[in-house]
């Protein structure tokens, strides 16, 4: 028998029940990874035998309210003001600190995007919790504590990469809520299904005079591409020569073009790209930037770490292009062309001009396309 099995066995939850989650907003649109959240959650939820309950904050949001549950959630809390049409840290803290007091969830989740950084700790504060960041990974099981001679259960298991990403470290706590945040990309959106049934609610917090302390006078929103990698079909990713050689103007060339023709293509860069300042850290692909799932990835000039494949490792196909044969992303790809960037990637760009799209459906969508068949 195993030693463990004589030990006693504790629920320490106390009464907490329930998997919280935050339906982060932009305008009225829920960012992806408040819907991919949902799938751990449904998980959790659907193993711990309780119910998902995920919270819209914003103005004009309820609309949304059937979306959410259309993706995994059994109860949305709508929180409609005109004051939080913009993420506010503090008034947003207020709201969840009022319903995690209330509701007792055991597990509050939240997406590791830059406004759920600085949420989830905030909250946590305030509820005397911890938080594991950036997990990748999250699951529920039993601990065995030396020290108290118990069993703890039902633990969540937060999973997260440590040690310079060279390992993956499980951080486990006694204190409800259990919360965590989770990387983009991590976890792919479970399909919606309108015939899923759900609750519906509003809520209304009691402010506080100093909640907002700070005002919002001007929001402007510019693109960098964090968010539309994880929608593209097609990812063409540069690795540190595409920086140092021509600074990805061919990488983004390619993707361009094959935007004209109606794609819906992205461009992404490794670490070492990133890191030596030739491309932001929102087009990072990889353990430490985006996990994403396009239908075809392009890696160019990328050696092929266990850290970038981490990130790119569920594609549809994947090509590589390198001038070293013997490059480790060969060993991951599906088609692998050897030789320098600069002479494969003009090459394919005029290949796309002639309406190659790498097997993927072009669209008149692309206003571009539209003018062309007008002429």
């Amino acid at each position: 028998m195993n030693e463990t099995e004589t030990y006693p066995r504790i629920d320490f939850r106390n009464g907490a029940r329930g998997v919280m989650t935050w339906v982060e907003v932009h305008g009225t649109e829920p960012v992806p990874s408040s819907l991919e959240i949902l799938r751990p959650a449904r998980d959790l939820a659907d193993l711990l035998g309780t119910q998902v309950t995920s919270v819209l904050i914003g103005q004009g949001v309820s609309d949304r309210a059937a979306d959410v549950i259309a993706h995994g959630a059994d109860r949305v809390v709508v929180v409609e003001d005109p004051r939080l049409a913009e993420y506010l840290v503090l008034p947003y803290a207020r709201v969840f600190t009022e319903l995690i007091e209330r509701s007792r969830p055991e597990i509050a989740l939240f997406g590791a995007t830059t406004s759920g950084r600085e949420l989830a700790p905030r909250i946590a504060s305030r509820v005397r919790a911890g938080v594991t960041a950036d997990c990748t990974h999250l699951k529920v099981g039993d601990f065995f504590w030396k020290r108290r001679k118990a069993i703890m259960y039902p633990c969540l298991e937060a999973i997260r990469p440590s040690y310079g990403e060279s390992k993956l470290a499980t951080i486990v706590g006694f204190w409800c809520p259990q919360m965590a945040t989770a990387r983009p990309g991590a976890f792919s959106a479970l399909p919606k299904d309108l015939s899923r049934h759900g609750v519906i609610e509003d809520f209304v917090p009691t402010f506080e005079p100093g909640d907002f302390a700070v005002e919002i006078l001007e929001t402007v929103r510019a693109e960098a591409g964090g968010e539309s990698l994880f929608s593209a079909e097609i990812i063409v990713t540069g690795g540190r020569p595409c920086g140092e050689l021509d600074e990805f103007r061919l990488v983004r060339e390619l993707v361009d073009e094959l935007k004209r023709r109606g794609v819906a293509a992205e461009w992404g860069a490794s670490r070492q790209a990133v890191d030596a300042g030739y491309a932001p850290h929102e087009r990072q692909i990889g353990q430490t930037g985006k996990t994403v799932r396009p239908k075809i990835y392009v890696a160019v000039a990328i050696s092929g770490a266990v850290q970038h494949l981490a990130g790119m490792k569920e594609s549809g196909k994947v090509i590589a292009i390198n001038k070293d044969p013997g490059a480790g992303m060969f060993r991951s790809s599906d088609i692998g062309l050897v030789g320098d960037y600069r002479d494969v990637l003009p090459v394919l760009i005029d290949r796309v001009r002639s309406g190659f799209a790498f097997g993927l459906p072009a669209t008149t969508a692309s206003p571009v396309l539209a003018a062309e068949a007008r002429r």
